[in-house]
């Protein structure tokens, strides 16, 4: 590899762990929660080095941590693949099913092998626990980032196992509960946008919407009081206009420090 092209991708690798341990810091105690789960695991497991020998095995799985593909209907039934399972198109959702290993390490406070569809947002965000859960999310992305694939680095050819359109459309729906709370566009920001950098949310055109650096821009101004509205351009394209409260100074107050 070129020289310089290593240079300026160990370079990049360090600025994005420097980006996500500032993150997961302004989640406070979902840091803590990290250090607190994997803890837990070590103290569960007879042995911690049967743990890192299941996470060597999933790199090296064509399956990766999966089992099998499945149906998750949204009644709650898990079904084989097979033409509208859940009896109609968009009753349910297709991907990978955790294998033993992966529920155990799961059970032990290692929050891997994340699938977001089908994820009530509002929901998730709204958990006491959900600071904690989405800190280990930015973790396991930022590995699969930097690790070439990690847990997934040959589960990324299982077909079926990640639907990325479902994938796309859950992580926007969570980016943008997200954006619409004042925590997470005050001290949590940070989050927020290392959410916005590692989870796959890229806007489908062919479905319309907003995007979600517009989801985040509204939900800065509306906490100063403002507004954001979007309509189509006399020219062509998208017109976005923001509106902010003004703020009256006093004649005598502007005029001090004048000429």
């Amino acid at each position: 590899m070129n020289i310089v092209r290593e240079m300026r991708l160990r370079w990049s690798r360090r600025l994005a762990g420097v980006i996500l341990t500032a993150a997961v810091l302004s989640l406070s105690g979902a840091a803590i929660g990290v250090a607190q789960g994997a803890s837990k695991a070590g103290e569960k497991s007879a042995d911690a080095g049967q743990s890192r020998e299941w996470i060597a095995q999933m790199k090296d799985s064509a399956r990766g941590p999966f089992a099998r593909i499945r149906w998750f209907c949204k009644d709650g039934r898990v079904l084989p693949p097979r033409d509208y399972a859940c009896a109609k198109k968009g009753e349910g959702w297709q991907h990978g099913e955790w294998s033993e290993h992966t529920k155990q390490l799961r059970a032990q406070g290692y929050a891997i092998a994340n699938v977001l569809a089908g994820i009530d947002a509002k929901a998730a965000v709204a958990d006491p626990e959900f600071p904690d859960r989405y800190a280990q999310l930015l973790v396991e992305k930022f590995l699969i980032a930097t690790d070439d694939g990690w847990i997934f680095r040959k589960a990324r050819f299982y077909r079926g196992g990640i639907q990325e359109e479902d994938e796309r459309e859950a992580a926007r729906a969570l980016l943008t509960a997200l954006a619409a709370r004042d925590d997470w566009i005050g001290w949590r920001y940070p989050a927020l946008r290392a959410g916005v950098r590692l989870l796959p949310h890229g806007r489908d055109t062919a479905r319309g919407g907003l995007g979600i650096g517009l989801a985040v821009t509204r939900g800065l101004v509306e906490a100063m009081g403002g507004s954001v509205t979007a309509g189509p351009s006399p020219l062509g394209g998208l017109s976005i206009t923001l509106a902010l409260p003004t703020v009256s100074v006093p004649a005598a107050a502007a005029g001090e420090g004048g000429p």
